[in-house]
C-alpha cells in the first residue's frame, strides 16, 4: 500500500485543485520551553510565515486543541466554518479567511487534528502542515499535490534518514474513517497510517526540500536553523 518513488516533475501552478490547508497549530512545545508557533521568523512568527505560504488555497483551517469536545459528539461542517474566527490572539494574527477548528476529540495529538480537519472540509484533500516547520515554501506543497492519482489516500515526504513527514503531507478526505478507527483503538501515531492507507512517499533528496521540512523542537534546533 505504501510506495516510494523520486519526483521530479516541476511543480504546476493549478495544482491546486479541490484541496483545503491545515494548520496544525496543537503541541504544547514542551521540548523547546516555550510556544514554537510564536517564535520569530523573517520578522513575522512560525505560525504566520507558514501561514502565508498556504495562502494559494482558498479553504484554510488552524487546527487548534479541543476545549471540552467529546468523542461521542461530532460538530457539524457548518457549525465549524460558521463563527470561529478572530476568537483567539492566534487567529487574530493570520488573514480572516482562516477558520479556527478545535479538535472534535481531545488529546489524540496531530492525529486528531486531521481527523478533524478531513470530518470538516469541503475540498477532496487537504494539505496538512505543521507550525514547527518555519522554512517550508510553496514549492514543496505544490510538488505533493500534483502527485494526487492513482487513488492514493495520503502523500508524504520522505527524507534519506527514512522519516516520514506525516505532519507535511496531503491526506483525502475520504480517508477519516481509518482515522477514526486508529483514535477509537487507543493508537494515535501517525506512522503507521502508511499501512492502513493508499500511501505514496515522496522521496525527498534535494538539501534545500529537506531543509524545509526540517521540525524544529528544541532551542538548540532553532539556533541551527537561524544559523543556515
Amino acid at each position: 500500500m505504501n510506495t516510494a518513488f523520486n519526483s521530479g516533475r516541476s511543480p504546476s501552478e493549478n495544482s491546486a485543485g479541490t484541496c483545503c490547508a491545515v494548520l496544525l497549530r496543537g503541541g504544547r512545545s514542551r521540548r523547546m520551553g516555550r510556544d514554537k508557533a510564536l517564535l520569530p521568523w523573517k520578522e513575522s512568527t512560525f505560525l504566520e510565515t507558514i501561514a502565508s505560504e498556504l495562502d494559494f488555497l482558498d479553504e484554510k483551517y488552524l487546527s487548534v486543541a479541543a476545549a471540552g469536545s467529546s468523542p461521542d459528539k461530532d460538530i457539524p461542517a457548518s457549525a465549524a466554518v460558521g463563527g470561529e474566527k478572530g476568537s483567539s490572539p492566534d487567529q487574530d494574527s493570520l488573514s480572516d479567511d482562516w477558520i479556527r477548528l478545535p479538535d472534535l476529540i481531545p488529546d489524540c495529538g496531530p492525529l486528531g487534528g486531521i481527523y478533524t480537519a478531513l470530518q470538516t472540509c469541503r475540498a477532496e484533500w487537504a494539505l496538512v502542515v505543521s507550525c514547527d516547520v518555519p522554512a517550508v515554501q510553496q514549492r514543496l506543497f505544490k510538488m505533493l499535490l500534483q502527485e494526487r492519482s492513482g487513488g492514493v489516500d495520503i502523500i508524504y515526504p520522505l527524507t534519506p534518514d527514512g522519516r516520514m513527514h506525516m505532519t507535511c503531507a496531503v491526506y483525502r478526505k475520504a480517508a477519516a474513517p481509518i482515522l477514526r478507527r486508529q483514535i477509537e483503538m487507543g493508537d494515535n501515531r501517525l506512522r503507521v497510517l502508511p499501512d492502513l492507507c493508499r500511501a505514496k512517499a515522496v522521496r525527498i533528496e534535494e538539501p534545500d526540500l529537506i531543509r524545509m521540512i526540517s521540525n524544529i523542537n528544541t532551542g538548540e534546533e532553532f539556533d541551527r536553523i537561524l544559523a543556515d
